[in-house]
């Protein structure tokens, strides 16, 4: 008798649609972490399933100064217990550069549809972190962008976490890449926030970029309000600007927006709608005109742990 597959998740009788997706994700993604586990020794998988997190995202956004776009991002991670609870492996597709430069993880700036669009790609590559703690990490982690021609690239990163009192807490971040096609770079981000009471937060966050693509030092900060409503909905209100420092504009775009999150239908399905408007400009010539954004979206989390 075969042992139970622990990468199935067993359906329900009267399972809805939302369940079947999100049950065919976890499955998909589990189920290729256990077939790559099992060229490195015993299958002990029963852990690794539950070190398996990620997320599904889909979002349509309107700018009158980009245009329409919609884009769907996924991005899941997981641990190979047979390799080393420190070894992991990611497969995402999401901006490169947010990727590379960290502003898809911590820091919440500028959202997508304030900067220039630029195109989605799938990474996948594996990570190794040597120091690991609950306020000090270090990883390092290597793999390809998934088009052609391949292109390799290679990340390091180092965050460190300050806490003061029992409202005050501080992350900084050092972030130095590589690709093959377009060099080295490095990102430093500082992020700071504070406890305002029981149901509200503020958080600021900034963070520089140089490499051999931007003019100078391409720079972004942002102030953000938390407001939980109750258990299920939440507001975000948010204040910030971007540029780089030797361009022809320095400052290229700042502005607002308000987001009212929603947790619907289950615990791991939230849905979103945001509205904002800045004062973009990219060229001498252009005028600073203001812009209006409106969209929706939903996300979709999956695993036994809560994405980074």
């Amino acid at each position: 008798m075969e042992p139970p597959d622990p990468c199935e998740v067993p359906s329900m009788r009267d399972e809805e649609w939302l369940d079947r997706m999100r049950r065919g994700v976890y499955e998909t993604v589990c189920g290729s972490a256990r077939w790559f586990d099992s060229f490195f020794g015993e299958q002990r998988f029963d852990r690794e399933a539950q070190r398996l997190h990620g997320r599904l995202r889909v979002r349509a956004i309107h700018d009158d100064f980009e245009g329409f776009d919609q884009d769907v991002s996924l991005r899941a991670n997981v641990d190979f217990p047979n390799l080393d609870r420190r070894v992991n492996a990611f497969l995402g597709r999401e901006d490169e550069e947010d990727f590379f430069r960290g502003r898809s993880e911590e820091f919440d700036l500028l959202p997508e549809f304030f900067r220039q669009a630029d195109e989605r790609e799938w990474l996948l590559g594996f990570g190794y972190s040597p120091v690991g703690g609950a306020r000090e990490k270090f990883d390092i982690d290597g793999g390809i962008e998934v088009h052609f021609p391949l292109e390799p690239f290679v990340r390091g990163r180092y965050r460190r976490y300050w806490v003061f009192g029992d409202r005050h807490l501080v992350r900084f971040r050092e972030t130095v890449f590589w690709r093959n096609q377009k060099g080295f770079g490095n990102t430093t981000g500082l992020e700071a926030e504070r406890i305002l009471g029981p149901e509200m937060l503020v958080r600021w966050g900034g963070r520089g970029t140089i490499d051999q693509s931007t003019e100078g030092v391409e720079w972004e900060t942002g102030i953000t309000l938390y407001h939980a409503l109750n258990r299920d909905n939440a507001l975000a209100y948010f204040l910030g600007a971007n540029g780089e420092t030797d361009a022809d504009v320095p400052l290229r775009e700042y502005g607002g927006r308000i987001t009212y999150r929603r947790r619907m239908f289950r615990e791991w399905f939230f849905g979103e709608i945001l509205a904002g408007i800045t004062w973009p400009r990219e060229e001498l010539y252009q005028e600073r005109d203001t812009a209006f954004h409106v969209g929706f979206g939903f996300e979709i989390q999956f695993g036994n742990e809560p994405p980074d």
